[in-house]
C-alpha cells in the first residue's frame, strides 16, 4: 500500500475543487468601451445667439424687435410720457416709428386700452407733435426709390452739371 503524501512534500499536488476555481471578474452594470459602439465626439457649435426681445405696436399690431419701437409709459401718478430709454417705471406700450401709427394712437383708443388710463387732449397733442418732429411723413418714405441708370445716362447727367443731381460712377 502506498504511503500518503505529507502536506510538506514538494512533489505533492493538491486536487482543486470546483468551488476553489480562480475568481472571474464580475459583470458590471455599465458596458465597457469594448462592448459599446464608439460614439462620435460632440461637435462644437458656434456662439449662442443672443435673445432679442420682441414687442408689438399698439396701433398697427406688427411685432418687431424692442429697439425698433418707442415706449410710452403711464407713470405711477397717471401721466402718459414718452420713454426713450425704455426703462422707466410704470405700465408701458410700444409704437413703431411711423407717423401714421402715432396719429392713429393719438386719435383712437389704442393707447387708452394699452395703458389702462384715459388720455387727455393735451397729451394727445404732445404725441402728435412728437411724431411730427421725430418721424418723416409716410408719403416721403414711399417716395424713397432707387433708380438704375446706364453709364451713358450717368455721363449725360454729369455733363448737365445740375446742382440738384449728384452723380457718381461706381466700378463696373
Amino acid at each position: 500500500m502506498p504511503l500518503p503524501h505529507s502536506p510538506n512534500s514538494s512533489d505533492a499536488v493538491a486536487p482543486v475543487a470546483a468551488s476553489e476555481a480562480p475568481p472571474q471578474p464580475a459583470a458590471s452594470a455599465t458596458p465597457t468601451s469594448a462592448q459599446a459602439p464608439q460614439s462620435q465626439p460632440r461637435k462644437r457649435k458656434g456662439p449662442r445667439q443672443k435673445h432679442v426681445p420682441v414687442r408689438t405696436c399698439v396701433a398697427c399690431r406688427i411685432a418687431d424687435a424692442k429697439r425698433s419701437y418707442v415706449r410710452l409709459v403711464r407713470t405711477p401718478d397717471g401721466r402718459v410720457e414718452i420713454d426713450p430709454t425704455g426703462r422707466r417705471n410704470g405700465r408701458g406700450a410700444y409704437l413703431c416709428r411711423s407717423r401714421a401709427c402715432w396719429n392713429r394712437a393719438a386719435d383712437g383708443q389704442h393707447l387708452d386700452r394699452a395703458l389702462n388710463v384715459q388720455i387727455d387732449a393735451d397729451t394727445r397733442a404732445m404725441l402728435r407733435e412728437y411724431a411730427r418732429t421725430h418721424f418723416p411723413p409716410d408719403d416721403v418714405k414711399a417716395a424713397n426709390v432707387t433708380i438704375t441708370i446706364t453709364a451713358d445716362e450717368l455721363d449725360a447727367l454729369s455733363a448737365q452739371e445740375s446742382p440738384s443731381v449728384s452723380a457718381t460712377r461706381s466700378k463696373e
